[in-house]
């Protein structure tokens, strides 16, 4: 009998620590799923935040403007102080994007023949720069440099790469290094001194937030 009982209640205390055990684990998981969920939603808050202020930034506003448009009329506030209507067409874009860096071996298959020459032509044209050249590189200095930040808030998990898409897919279709077929309206020689410029100043991490969407090749730059 007396033995009957010590297996008995040696069992039960068996039973209870698993119970015990498995009660722990349930909290832990429950806990755990509360966290990530959590986590989830600050990082989203984060993004928004983020793109919120990204686009009240009057040099992003200005910078979409001229990758969305051709061509939009812009006050730029110039170096001598001055602020005037500029309208910005393809050429002038170009002009103000100028830089030696030339296509990697190979790289840009959608850029014609003719454009290659034409970009390579403007970017003899010397070191220097307009009053409204220099406005239009100042504006997209600022623009990638927001996007350069982006990126590693999303190496840092600050932010995640999904909620960034949401917000600006679009634009990672319009503006990318690989042409979207459902956005054809940014013109190829654009498109090269845009990411010529990105390349030659090294703003390796705006290369790196394209290519996480398939927008644009990792490669070396500068």
């Amino acid at each position: 009998m007396d033995e009957w009982l010590a297996l008995t209640i040696s069992a039960v205390g068996a039973a209870s620590t698993a119970v015990g055990v498995l009660a722990a684990l349930w909290q832990y998981r429950r806990n755990s799923l509360e966290s990530r969920r959590r986590d989830r939603r600050d990082k989203a808050v984060v993004a928004a935040n983020e793109m919120e202020v990204f686009g009240q930034d009057p040099s992003v506003k200005n910078a979409l403007a001229m990758l969305d448009w051709d061509p939009p009329v812009l006050q730029l506030a110039l170096a001598d102080g001055t602020s005037r209507a500029v309208r910005v067409d393809s050429d002038l874009f170009i002009a103000a994007l100028r830089s030696s860096q030339a296509p990697a071996p190979g790289g840009w298959p959608w850029l014609p023949d003719d454009d290659r020459r034409r970009l390579a032509e403007i970017a003899r044209r010397g070191p220097g720069f307009t009053l409204e050249e220099t406005a239009i590189r100042s504006i997209f200095d600022r623009f990638l440099d927001r996007l350069e930040r982006i990126e590693t808030l999303i190496e840092r998990d600050v932010i995640s790469a999904e909620d960034f898409e949401t917000h600006f897919a679009y634009w990672l279709d319009l503006m990318g290094e690989i042409p979207s077929a459902s956005l054809s309206h940014f013109a190829a020689l654009k498109r090269a001194a845009l990411w010529g410029y990105i390349d030659h100043y090294r703003f390796s991490n705006t290369r790196k937030l394209f290519a996480r969407y398939k927008r644009a090749t990792l490669r070396p730059v500068g």
